[in-house]
């Protein structure tokens, strides 16, 4: 089964498991998490150079209060 479309909503292990897929860029991002001084880094690379990710959904603060 190849899967053509990805949801995640972590850098970690799901982004890790979708790139070892290979199927592209067809990976979704919700980034839940509240965003530091600094971008982590294998976002970093994902927005310098896309190999995984399709794209990002960033969560606003106005969401996060309701």
């Amino acid at each position: 089964m190849q899967p053509s479309e990805i949801y995640i909503n972590s850098l970690s292990y799901p982004l890790f498991i979708s790139r070892a897929l290979n199927i592209g860029r067809q990976t979704t991002l919700f980034w839940q998490e509240a965003m530091g001084q600094e971008v982590p880094g294998n976002m970093k690379n994902e927005l310098e150079k896309a190999v995984t990710l399709k794209r990002i959904f960033l969560r606003t603060k106005s969401s996060s209060h309701k």
